[in-house]
């Protein structure tokens, strides 16, 4: 993946906390600099539903109202970024995956979100 830059950083930061056995799970803090680099990129347009592969980077959405499945998160770093040109996308995870802890994000035209793999079975937003 050709993504490097020096002008935006985004951090993302989970906390977990399991009371009930007192067991406390550090913060797994994921730090992201990315310069586009728009000729290296891969680049998938779509009008109608699709399954996102671990290749993926940029998936621009048009032609209506739709699902986009993200794949399986498994903690790889992989960055997807969803922009939508349609009506309304929803972005789902498969399995029993989940984005922020929601079962999935909506999204309306014109709108654009940043998804990263950051840990095993969720997928984080930046934006």
């Amino acid at each position: 993946m050709a993504i490097t830059n020096t002008n935006t950083e985004h951090t993302v930061t989970r906390t977990n906390v399991d009371l009930a056995s007192e067991n406390y799970v550090d913060a797994i803090q994921v730090s992201l600099q990315a310069e586009i680099d728009i000729e290296s990129l891969d680049i998938t347009d779509i009008t109608a539903v699709y399954t996102g592969l671990t290749t993926d980077q940029l998936i621009r959405c048009s032609g209506g109202s739709y699902a986009v499945y993200l794949p399986e998160a498994t903690a790889s770093g992989q960055v997807i970024v969803i922009k939508n040109l349609a009506a309304t996308v929803t972005v789902t995870p498969l399995t029993d995956n989940t984005i922020d802890e929601a079962a999935n994000k909506s999204t309306t035209n014109n709108e654009s979100y940043t998804f990263v793999d950051g840990e095993v079975g969720v997928w984080n937003i930046l934006d």
